[in-house]
């Protein structure tokens, strides 16, 4: 069977052996005109319809929006803006952190910067950053946002609605880490909640990083929340617009079951398609493939991993111990505190209960070798010899699984 996976921006075509199970989304049919649809949601947008033009307007992006969408949510909510009288000097236009996608030069929001006052939020400059409350208990530190977020009157977020694989729901995250300050990331993103059993891919109710980040959105006072959910070519499927926690409800509602598939049991081989763009950033591919294989079972993943291993904290953790038991350990221990850390923690939990990973990519040999990671040159070779050898050692065939894209579902956990 021919099958289509994702592999960065791309895909990449592979023969899997017949009777493999592609688990993925029941995606909705692509909206017919994505642009009328926005512009009708945001028409009954009650915090746009009560606009002055004396206000001053901050709107996050996240990187994650498809290109083609995010042009177009930028031009409707501008035009919608600017139609209530606020004129473009008023209007921050704000690009988000994200964990795993970076912005690029040739993103749609950089482009407007000759037209309006275009931001990239960085986490880790003390002067782009403003005071906005303490931590429960504690004297000094807090949480710090973005300036230009905080001095705005009206705070909006658009971004993408999707499963994430820590947080539960991407559309948690427009505010932290979108425009949130370095300690306050790493704050949230510690090893006792990535490590929660609730912190994982669809879950909301319980989930201690999707909680934390909502509360602080919240207490920012964001406005208005505009989501759009895209199919596997990137084609805007639903709008939802509205309050943030409004909008984020209706959003998991909708979407949630279409990106819950139904399987029968854990399988012996996960293929999986990434749209990683480093080592570090499969860590969501390898936990969904991790959820739905047996113990000892085998991974064999795609991601194209351009922009390398990692962060120079990401890379520093790999070297420090020769086995797979001994980076666990030193990434749990109650001192070890690394900027990327949630990346690391997903890829050897994923490690330790696999029996094998195999990666093709564009990186190096050694770079893999130090993750304890497989380089390979072609799915289809590895998975034929794990298929044989699977056949040698039980006596019968192995059953595979195919996940096209594995960031969009929402794996259900192996018995």
């Amino acid at each position: 069977m021919r099958t289509t996976l994702r592999y960065g921006s791309a895909t990449l075509d592979a023969e899997l052996p017949d009777g493999s199970t592609v688990i993925a989304p029941q995606y909705a049919p692509p909206l017919p005109d994505p642009t009328a649809a926005v512009r009708a949601a945001l028409a009954s947008a009650s915090p746009l319809a009560d606009l002055d033009d004396d206000e001053d307007v901050a709107i996050v992006f996240s990187p994650r929006l498809p290109h083609r969408i995010s042009g177009v949510v930028a031009a409707e909510l501008l035009a919608a803006i600017e139609g209530r009288g606020v004129s473009r000097s008023r209007i921050s236009l704000i690009i988000g952190r994200d964990l795993e996608f970076a912005n690029t030069d040739s993103d749609p929001i950089r482009m407007l910067g000759r037209s309006y006052r275009v931001l990239v939020h960085d986490p880790h400059n003390p002067d782009s950053l403003l005071f906005q409350q303490r931590y429960p208990g504690e004297r000094r530190g807090g949480v710090y946002l973005s300036q230009a977020f905080q001095n705005a009157s009206i705070r909006i977020v658009g971004g993408e609605a999707a499963p994430h694989f820590a947080a539960g729901w991407t559309q948690a995250l427009a505010v932290l880490p979108g425009v949130a300050a370095e300690h306050n990331v790493t704050q949230t993103f510690s090893i006792a909640n990535m490590l929660h059993p609730d912190a994982r891919s669809g879950v909301s109710d319980g989930n201690p990083i999707f909680d934390a980040a909502v509360k602080l959105a919240v207490t920012a006072d964001v406005r208005l929340a505009l989501w759009l959910a895209s199919d596997f070519d990137g084609r805007a499927t639903h709008v939802f617009v509205g309050s943030f926690e409004d909008s984020i409800q209706e959003s998991i509602a909708t979407l949630g079951p279409p990106h819950t598939p139904t399987t029968d049991g854990a399988f012996d081989i996960v293929v999986a398609g990434s749209t990683a763009s480093t080592l570090a950033t499969t860590a969501p591919a390898l936990a969904s493939a991790s959820a739905l294989i047996k113990e000892g079972g085998a991974i064999v993943l795609a991601a194209p991993c351009r922009s390398g291993i990692g962060d120079e904290q990401f890379q520093r953790m790999l070297p420090q111990t020769s086995t797979i038991d001994g980076v666990w350990n030193r990434l749990i221990a109650p001192d070890f505190q690394s900027d990327g850390q949630w990346f690391a923690l997903h890829i050897f939990a994923a490690r330790r209960h696999a029996g094998t990973v195999h990666l093709q990519s564009e990186l190096l040999t050694e770079a893999l070798h130090s993750a304890h990671i497989t380089p390979t040159r072609s799915i289809e070779t590895t998975l034929g010899a794990l298929a044989v050898s699977h056949q040698f050692l039980h006596g019968k065939s192995p059953r595979i699984a195919v996940l096209p894209d594995s960031a969009s579902i929402i794996p259900r956990p192996a018995a």
